[in-house]
């Protein structure tokens, strides 16, 4: 694979993480509301170029609340991958659903990987 290949959704995919209630209150270093229209904004452009999005959260039931809405209403028919580590690479549900080149965003964490 070249270096300057460009991404498509053949060769990569998104991931949204812990877009959830209480993981918005770990976030200080920007308004909260910005972040929440921007994963938003980043999912609709998702569903809009069809490329693989892959929904995550942690303790869903037991702490954080649900996934945003207004994400998962646009993927109807996503499984929304719970987990129990706050590290999303530690779920072995969660790596299944990767590609070798990924963009990701988060609420709350460092998403930074190297590619598998």
């Amino acid at each position: 694979m070249s270096k300057i290949e460009m991404l498509t959704p053949e060769n990569s995919a998104i991931a949204l993480i812990d877009y959830q209630p209480a993981m918005y209150q770990g976030v200080q270093s920007h308004d909260r509301l910005v972040v929440f229209n921007n994963a938003q904004v980043l999912a609709k452009a998702a569903r809009l170029f069809k490329i693989p999005t892959v929904l995550s959260t942690v303790a869903e039931r037991s702490f954080s609340g649900p996934f945003m809405s207004e994400v998962t209403g646009l993927f109807p028919t996503h499984e929304v991958i719970d987990r129990t580590s706050l590290n999303s690479w530690l779920d072995p549900a969660f790596r299944r659903r990767w590609r070798r080149r990924a963009a990701r965003s988060s609420s709350s964490q460092d998403c930074g990987r190297k590619d598998a």
